[in-house]
């Protein structure tokens, strides 16, 4: 397995996940949505249990964390019956998106979204620290 270049893994995984919801919600396929988060999610785990390095363990254990946490907004998001992605429960959460950089500094940036808030993502650097685990309080 590659060395995952853990600058850009916060972005990467926020941003997957917020695409597919969206696509999903107008599709009004969220609960096979959240299905495929389910079984990506199995895929990692079965990683994690196979021989790594510490480094990709790590990676892999904090991906596992943050992966659980974005099936577990989509399952209430299905559970709840939201079915547009202008509904409040979507909307409040922290959402990214791979666009169009609006300062012409490079091609493409991630940008941040939550509510009617947009922010440019700054890229810094998170390292590979563990994250136990991710709740509503923490998620804010």
């Amino acid at each position: 397995m590659p060395c995952l270049p853990h600058l850009i893994i916060p972005s990467y995984l926020a941003r997957i996940p917020s695409k597919g919801v969206t696509e999903a919600l107008k599709a009004n396929t969220v609960a096979e949505y959240e299905a495929m988060c389910t079984s990506d999610l199995l895929r990692i785990v079965d990683l994690v249990r196979g021989e790594l390095t510490g480094l990709q363990r790590a990676t892999l254990g904090a991906l596992v964390v943050m992966d659980v946490h974005a099936r577990d907004v989509v399952t209430v998001l299905a559970a709840k019956g939201v079915q547009s992605d202008a509904d409040f429960e979507w909307q409040a959460q922290l959402r990214s998106y791979w666009e169009e950089d609006p300062n012409g500094d490079r091609d493409s940036t991630v940008m941040m979204r939550m509510m009617s808030a947009t922010i440019q993502y700054g890229y810094e650097y998170l390292g590979n620290s563990s994250r136990l685990v991710i709740t509503p309080l923490t998620d804010r």
